[in-house]
């Protein structure tokens, strides 16, 4: 897959918890504001941040802050697999609650990087672009050494 459409990494709030190796990284992407401001129009993909090496993925908590107002879907997945993370996520739930993981997730718990791995969100093809939505991502994992 080619670069990401838009890089937001120096945009996104981004936070970072650890307790011994158990580790969660936290990520905000307000639709609205980040990329170009514009939105996240079908197939268009934004950086939002780095899994740094070592990360041995868990799970991905995704809570809708914010609902588009339409029917949309949001994947999370990296350049290699767009998807892994997060397939089909629906962007027009329920507000401050979590989003049920739809599909099928790629990234398996227990998935090893052994490389920074760029995190992105993507809009699948045919669907609404995101433009005022806003959802919280949570991966949560732990650190293993990378020698």
């Amino acid at each position: 897959m080619a670069a990401a459409t838009f890089d937001a990494t120096n945009q996104i709030p981004q936070g970072h918890q650890q307790h011994s190796r158990r580790v969660e990284y936290h990520y905000r992407v307000d639709f609205n504001t980040h990329g170009d401001g514009t939105g996240l129009a079908a197939t268009e993909s934004m950086a939002i941040g780095m899994l740094p090496a070592g990360y041995v993925h868990e799970r991905l908590d995704p809570v809708l802050r914010t609902a588009e107002g339409t029917a949309a879907t949001l994947d999370v997945g990296t350049e290699a697999d767009v998807d892994c993370f997060g397939d089909g996520l629906n962007m027009n739930g329920t507000a401050n609650a979590r989003i049920a993981l739809a599909g099928t997730e790629a990234a398996t718990p227990g998935t090893y990087h052994h490389t920074a791995t760029e995190i992105r969100v993507l809009t699948p093809s045919g669907a609404a672009t995101l433009d005022d939505a806003i959802v919280d991502l949570t991966f949560v994992g732990y650190l293993r050494p990378t020698t």
